[in-house]
């Protein structure tokens, strides 16, 4: 009987820790409309090569919060964080792809199949392409 008295509170603060432990764990950032929107846009790559985060994010990191020089054009074009409306979207990456740095414009290098910036460099300034 006195292993009930014992097993009763450690029981009681196990289930808490992981009520707490479920409870405060973070959603996930993850913004599956931003790749849907990209694949719209550049139709031909999402056919032939598997896009993955990694025309946005850095790639080789696990921290996603790191993004690349096209991601960090996207959300210069994009304004805010998470925007949900795909054609605010769609006009971000399209408005990014005109950029270039010094791997080239990234929208030509994309419809080559190659990642947008590969210059490597983290103090690298996208600039912007002629408006067409």
């Amino acid at each position: 009987m006195p292993t009930r008295f014992v097993f009763r509170p450690l029981w009681l603060v196990c289930s808490l820790v992981v009520v707490f432990l479920v409870a405060s764990e973070r959603p996930g950032d993850a913004r599956p409309n931003y790749k849907k929107c990209f694949d719209t846009v550049f139709k031909d790559i999402s056919k032939n090569n598997k896009t993955n985060c990694n025309v946005c994010h850095v790639a080789g990191t696990d921290d996603k919060k790191r993004l690349n020089h096209f991601g960090k054009a996207v959300a210069e074009e994009l304004g805010e964080k998470n925007v949900k409306d795909d054609a605010k979207i769609i006009a971000a990456i399209k408005a990014a792809a005109k950029r270039k740095c010094k791997s080239g414009e990234w929208g030509e290098r994309l419809a080559k199949g190659l990642p947008p910036c590969d210059c490597g460099s983290e103090e690298c300034r996208s600039t912007q392409a002629e408006r067409r």
